[in-house]
């Protein structure tokens, strides 16, 4: 089972390695309102513990074949939207290659800074999560635009309480 939120549509993945792949779609793909949950078929039963709220109960979904609810239109007309501009720039593949472009610009920044620091050791980084955004839709401009804001700030010594 993993999280998704922040990765999804990031980069390649092998969706078969996993039992279950769950999502919100806000980060990547659209607006908040919407979740993605890809599931095995061996773990969609009616085996559920009590009081499982029904949103959980992911057998009720496929068997309505996800229809059991009125599904957020425009969200899923956002999705479709997004993976089309994926496609268009070339895929998972072209994701993971800006993702790693725009993370490098930050973390290269970050350490050569004396004010500001990154916690995560360089094996556990992430391409899009840190207290700044790069998910997919964030340009490898708008990153280099925030290191040299950050390094202009650092630079100009005003960052003391005065």
């Amino acid at each position: 089972m993993n999280d998704i939120s922040s990765s999804f549509l990031s980069e390649p993945m092998k969706v078969s390695d996993y039992g279950m792949l769950f999502g919100g779609v806000q980060k990547n793909l659209a607006p908040a309102g919407l979740v993605i949950a890809i599931i095995h078929k061996d773990l969609i039963s009616d085996m559920v513990l009590p009081n499982t709220p029904t949103m959980l109960q992911y057998k009720i979904h496929a068997d309505k074949k996800s229809l059991y609810n009125t599904p957020p239109t425009y969200n899923i007309y956002m999705v479709g939207k997004v993976i089309k501009w994926i496609q268009s720039w070339g895929g998972l593949e072209k994701m993971k290659e800006l993702n790693e472009r725009k993370a490098a610009v930050l973390y290269d920044y970050l350490d050569s800074s004396s004010l500001f620091y990154g916690l995560a050791n360089a094996d556990s980084r992430s391409l899009m999560n840190m207290r700044a955004s790069l998910y997919n839709a964030m340009p490898i401009e708008g990153v280099q635009y925030l290191v040299d804001f950050m390094r202009e700030f650092e630079n100009s010594g005003d960052y003391y309480a005065k």
